[in-house]
């Protein structure tokens, strides 16, 4: 077998460690690889044969915008041809929001004519994001064992730590404080698992969402976490 043949070619298409898939001019997924099933966690017999628009991946901006509904990159590019990249957020299979970029490529014809689109991507984080300092704290025991994020004990030292820094040097932070439905009626209806596969999602979300400097941790309270920025309240609601 010749390495310029088309097998060959398909094998390491379906290889690639990052995120490949095609679509036909009706956005129908005709091709989804390994590195896709790695980052969106969804397989191929989860997509094939499906619309990409059938809230799959529900990418959205930075803003919250659905893309799939008015600004999609993949159909603008079936339909001028363009090719287009962009950082935005997938939905990942288990529910949690990911940081993703993307590039969108027109597949034409022997004619020039564009019979499809192609759609790469891969997970878009910061080399001193959020996983990297979780696994320093977790080698010291300050993450949460259920759902990942800084304990209560390490949020405690965190305010405080906070707290000294205003109060000697007048450097502003803010405090959002936000809890999830994961109570006690929720337990009782859905039970104990899926309480915390929903916090656990939860936590994955606005993890993903953070900038360096940013911190999300358990309060008081399994559905709570604590987010501080050194800035401004409104700076802060703003970011979020």
């Amino acid at each position: 077998m010749s390495l310029l043949d088309p097998d060959v070619f398909r094998y390491v298409l379906e290889s690639l460690q990052a995120g490949v898939y095609m679509v036909d001019r009706s956005r129908r997924i005709l091709c989804w690889n390994d590195g896709a099933e790695r980052i969106s966690g969804y397989l191929r017999q989860d997509v094939l044969g499906r619309i990409c628009e059938e809230s799959l991946l529900m990418h959205c901006d930075e803003q919250g915008t659905d893309l799939c509904d008015s600004a999609c990159p993949l159909s603008q590019t079936l339909l001028d041809g363009k090719k287009r990249e962009m950082s935005v957020y997938l939905r990942h299979k288990s529910g949690h929001l990911l940081p993703v970029h993307i590039w969108c490529v027109a597949i034409r014809d022997a004619h020039g004519n564009v019979i499809g689109a192609s759609q790469s991507f891969d997970e878009h984080k910061p080399a001193d994001g959020p996983e990297v300092r979780y696994q320093e704290l977790a080698a010291h025991g300050c993450l949460d064992p259920v759902i990942g994020l800084p304990n209560v004990a390490f949020t405690r030292t965190r305010l405080r730590e906070q707290m000294g820094r205003f109060s000697e040097h007048h450097i502003p932070f803010s405090v959002l404080i936000i809890s999830l439905a994961a109570d006690k009626a929720f337990r009782a209806a859905h039970g104990q698992a899926a309480a915390e596969r929903m916090l656990q999602s939860a936590a994955q979300t606005l993890s993903n969402v953070l900038r360096p400097a940013d911190f999300w941790d358990v309060g008081n309270g399994m559905s709570c976490w604590l987010s501080w920025w050194e800035t401004v309240p409104k700076a802060a609601w703003h970011n979020l």
